[in-house]
């Protein structure tokens, strides 16, 4: 991404998607077949919240430098975490959403992101693939969901529920998919897209 323009386009709470070719991107992206507009597969795998220049909160299950390469190269992100916007660099699809919030409203969802962080929200493998078959064949809930454990756009629709926003009203908030935030409409909306085989502009939508 280019991290340079979206430092100057983006605010706190914002919401930034991103998509990759990898094989769980892939994955995630074909669960969502179902609420793309065309029917094809979604480009979108992953959603975190903008916090400032330098940091990002997702929900994720990865190894990321954290928070010195040259001390502690790795650590491995189980649920939601802080994590540095820098590592995200490399990402060559994204989409940033940004809402016509107050001050207020942004740090209230920022604040509610702390707050699921601070209880040891896990990241819920079984919960992801819960939800995949739920868009598969319309299930509103997740069978497969666990109590404390939230994938990444869920995690965003539990904190933005305190404006309260609600991305997908057919689906309970933790079976959010990524593909329906990336479709949110709301009055004064803005949104930019960032494709590396486009350029290395965002560009608005």
């Amino acid at each position: 991404m280019n991290l340079e323009q979206l430092r100057e386009l983006a605010k706190p709470a914002d919401i930034i998607l991103t998509g990759g070719d990898g094989w769980l991107s892939k994955l995630i992206g074909f669960g969502q077949r179902t609420q793309t507009i065309d029917g094809k597969l979604s480009r979108w795998s992953h959603v975190m919240l903008y916090i400032d220049k330098a940091a990002v909160v997702e929900s994720t299950m990865d190894f990321k430098p954290y928070p010195n390469t040259s001390t502690n190269p790795k650590r491995l992100d189980n649920g939601v975490q802080y994590n540095y916007l820098e590592n995200h660099k490399d990402i060559p699809l994204a989409m940033l959403i940004q809402f016509p919030f107050t001050d207020e409203q942004r740090i209230a969802i920022l604040n509610k992101a702390r707050e699921i962080y601070n209880r040891g929200t896990t990241y819920p493998i079984l919960g992801l693939i819960g939800s995949l078959l739920s868009y598969r064949f319309g299930w509103k809930s997740n069978p497969l969901q666990s109590k404390n454990s939230l994938y990444c756009s869920a995690f965003v629709q539990e904190a933005y529920s305190v404006i309260p926003i609600d991305f997908d009203p057919n689906h309970t908030a933790r079976n959010t998919s990524p593909e329906l935030i990336s479709q949110a409409k709301y009055p004064d909306l803005k949104k930019w897209m960032f494709n590396k085989k486009e350029g290395n502009e965002w560009m608005p939508l």
